[in-house]
């Protein structure tokens, strides 16, 4: 395949119908506020690159991204430019996997790398509201106050913050076992972030997926440091709060963990290969 051909392959992803309707009908989603997003692709341009064009092109449409781009992994055979946040716009994340004979195109729904059999999902108030309400949440009283509050003094979560700025962690899930509103949680998190001068720009409300089963989580998008990271829930209805002690997804109790040797896994999996700087400034320029 000729260079012209790759960079011809990256701008008519680009101008495409996944990625169209993803900003129209996921990012820019009129009907109702939208907390995350998730697109699934094949490619084989290294993500380096991949993140030089995406930040390209929300610049170039006079939507620029107000936070840096993670590279991750959360799982084998896939990585991701992680957090991407257009200005004022839901924040969302851009799998892909290794393919020799794609440039970049949606990955097929049915792949057993996409998610739920689909390679676009976003998650908004609506389905936030519907997945709630499958919970009995108790009251919190004080006693139940001070429960929670307690928590933000405990090993767990002095831990789910270490691990967050860990250079070896390209992101960290913390997970709590609660039988209350996760709103609750929620705000006095902040409380502690703030106590340690932790600047919280964004906090959204979303589900991830475990072993194909959604679970809630609450996405913390911190501004000083600059990361992000995750408190995943689930309900126990015998216990106010207490971390959870089981293996979710990746194999260590209470917590997930997505690395910088995972993510190079990835890479070495695949022949990935760059954009020249001339090749993203023509590939950019098409945005325009």
């Amino acid at each position: 395949m000729s260079r012209k051909d790759v960079v011809k392959g990256v701008v008519d992803y680009f101008n495409g119908e996944q990625w169209n309707t993803f900003i129209t009908g996921h990012l820019m989603e009129p009907k109702e506020e939208i907390y995350h997003a998730h697109v699934y692709v094949d490619t084989s341009i290294h993500p380096d690159s991949l993140m030089k064009v995406m930040e390209g092109y929300f610049k170039a449409k006079g939507w620029d991204l107000d936070r840096k781009i993670d590279l991750t992994s959360p799982k084998p055979n896939v990585a991701g430019l992680h957090g991407i946040h257009p200005f004022g716009m839901p924040h969302f994340d851009f799998f892909f996997r290794f393919n020799p004979n794609a440039v970049l195109e949606p990955m097929p729904p049915t792949a057993k790398e996409a998610e739920h059999g689909s390679n676009l999902l976003s998650w908004g108030k609506s389905y936030q509201d519907n997945f709630l309400s499958k919970f009995n949440f108790k009251c919190v009283g004080p006693r139940e106050e001070k429960e929670i509050r307690n928590y933000f003094l405990s090993r767990h979560w002095k831990k789910t913050l270490e691990y967050t700025v860990d250079d070896n962690v390209t992101h960290c899930h913390g997970y709590v076992e609660i039988n209350f509103d996760p709103k609750i949680l929620e705000l006095l998190a902040n409380e502690a972030l703030a106590k340690i001068g932790w600047t919280v720009e964004k906090v959204v409300p979303c589900v991830f997926d475990v072993h194909g089963e959604y679970r809630g989580k609450i996405v913390y998008l911190i501004g000083n440091p600059e990361k992000m990271f995750d408190i995943g829930w689930v309900y126990n209805p015998n216990v106010t709060i207490k971390p959870s002690e089981d293996v979710w997804v990746l194999g260590t109790p209470g917590f997930d963990l997505w690395t910088w040797p995972m993510y190079d896994k990835v890479l070495a999996d695949g022949n990935f290969q760059p954009l020249t700087d001339d090749e993203v400034k023509e590939v950019v320029a098409a945005f325009k």
